[in-house]
């Protein structure tokens, strides 16, 4: 009998550390689960506004980026400068002008399309658009963009292309963000806890 209650005792402390355990999980699934839900929310509530603001979001990002890429386009200019029209037309096909063309417009242009973006971005969502794909994708718009001739609207035209996909770009991320995770990740500890919780019940029954 002493023996049976001593066992008793002891498993009914272990019962007790794990619920104690299992409860301080719960807490943390429980907050856990919050902090995504009100992400969440914050994001749906950013790509909303910034839907709503339309051109008006691309026309400030585009005058944002123009004087960069007024440098671009002279930049490129420079290197077509003095030649007739098939020597121009050669030298555009020259692999290596190519490169210059695309490496200038993402050295020049994007980081400052990936800071307008960012500034469109609420403070606590900032890390994780920063962490995610959306540098690559800037990077891959401004070396799609690059491509257009270079000509009087060049900048304009160039500028406008990039804030356009860049912030569709933006979009799409804070919807992605947007997507709560379920909250049944937390079921696992409180289903263990009502387990031990029954299981201290019995132990302290007669």
């Amino acid at each position: 009998m002493l023996k049976e209650r001593s066992l008793r005792r002891t498993a009914a402390r272990i019962v007790a550390g794990l619920s104690a355990r299992y409860i301080a999980r719960r807490t943390d699934d429980v907050a856990r689960t919050r902090s995504f839900e009100e992400r969440a929310r914050q994001a749906a509530r950013a790509a909303t506004r910034i839907e709503e603001l339309g051109d008006d979001a691309v026309g400030a990002l585009a005058r944002k980026l123009h004087p960069a890429a007024r440098r671009w386009a002279d930049g490129v200019s420079a290197v077509l400068v003095g030649r007739d029209r098939s020597d121009r037309e050669s030298a555009a096909a020259d692999p290596s002008l190519s490169r210059y063309r695309t490496e200038s417009a993402i050295a020049g242009v994007a980081p400052g399309a990936i800071e307008g973006l960012l500034a469109l971005t609420p403070d606590p969502l900032r890390p994780s658009i920063e962490a995610g794909p959306l540098a690559f994708a800037v990077r891959a718009i401004v070396r799609a963009a690059a491509g257009v001739p270079v000509g009087e609207d060049a900048p304009e035209r160039f500028a406008s292309t990039v804030s356009r996909a860049a912030i569709a770009t933006l979009v799409d991320e804070l919807l992605r963000i947007s997507t709560a995770p379920s909250s049944a990740g937390a079921e696992p500890s409180a289903g263990a806890l009502r387990e031990l919780e029954a299981f201290a019940a019995a132990l302290s029954s007669p």
